[in-house]
């Protein structure tokens, strides 16, 4: 967070947000946004075309001020701007190691697909899911996998000879719960799966129809949701974020290589 020294100039424009006067705490390139707070006020600050030196002076309005009307104005620009390609996927299925989430992708992969769903949906509707959602999927699975691995331990090694009825009253219902999740886990796959491809208007040879999502969802589902994850998002130039709602920072923070600055008849190359 960048805290505003000074008072600067507010000034209302059209659309009901504030423009704000601030000097740059470093130097930026265009369309880099950052968090600032001026009189208690937590806003995003985004930088205007060309870039800013260290110190300069720059207007920007306060994007997604704490309380405001206005949470998504910020993150609805820049989640429509993830290049997301249409009528192809933007690599192919088997290209899992260029995902940086593919870690929790082989541990958690039904936590990365919610975040690929929350990332979907925001982009069809608008609508955000809570940022404690992929929190609680840990939990949960954690949980479940605790209450399968307790119960093994139980029959096996605390209790001499158990009988059947008490293995039976014990692996039946536990099974079960792990089928119905599993079965809604696949079942969600295929059809977000469809849903991108559909959306996107993909095609892509034999995996162009309803068979096609089935074979791969089921005998490849890591590689699927790796795909899809990679498809729905720009990790070339955003950074993920494993633990929120669509795997990407709140603000979208931009991944900014070395840049050149252009102004007042020199050059000058700065790091974000």
């Amino acid at each position: 967070d960048y805290q505003l020294k000074g008072a600067g100039n507010v000034a209302e424009i059209d659309s009901g947000l504030k423009n704000i006067t601030i000097a740059a705490p470093m130097a930026m390139c265009e369309g880099f946004t950052f968090v600032a707070k001026y009189r208690k006020t937590k806003f995003l600050a985004r930088v205007p075309r060309g870039g800013v030196r260290k110190d300069e002076d720059f207007v920007t309005p306060m994007l997604n001020p704490v309380g405001s009307s206005r949470q998504l104005v910020c993150y609805t620009s820049q989640l429509e701007s993830m290049n997301i390609p249409r009528r192809r996927w933007r690599d192919g299925l088997f290209q899992c190691f260029r995902d940086p989430l593919l870690l929790l992708n082989i541990m958690f992969p039904h936590v990365v697909l919610s975040q690929i769903r929350a990332r979907m949906e925001f982009i069809k509707t608008g609508k955000v899911y809570s940022k404690y959602g992929v929190r609680f999927l840990l939990c949960f699975t954690i949980a479940v996998i605790s209450i399968n691995a307790w119960t093994a331990i139980a029959l096996l090694a605390v209790v001499d000879n158990p009988p059947t009825w008490l293995i039976l009253s014990c692996c039946i219902p536990i099974g079960i719960l792990d089928c119905i999740m599993i079965g809604a886990f696949l079942f969600k796959t295929i059809r977000t799966r469809r849903q991108i491809r559909k959306y996107f208007d993909i095609e892509d040879g034999s995996c162009n129809n309803s068979s096609g999502d089935l074979v791969v969802g089921l005998f490849c589902t890591c590689c699927t949701i790796s795909q899809m994850n990679r498809h729905s998002s720009d990790f070339n130039t955003y950074r993920e974020q494993p633990l929120s709602s669509t795997g990407l920072p709140q603000n979208l923070q931009r991944l900014v290589p070395s840049h050149t600055f252009k102004g007042r008849g020199e050059k000058s190359t700065f790091h974000i």
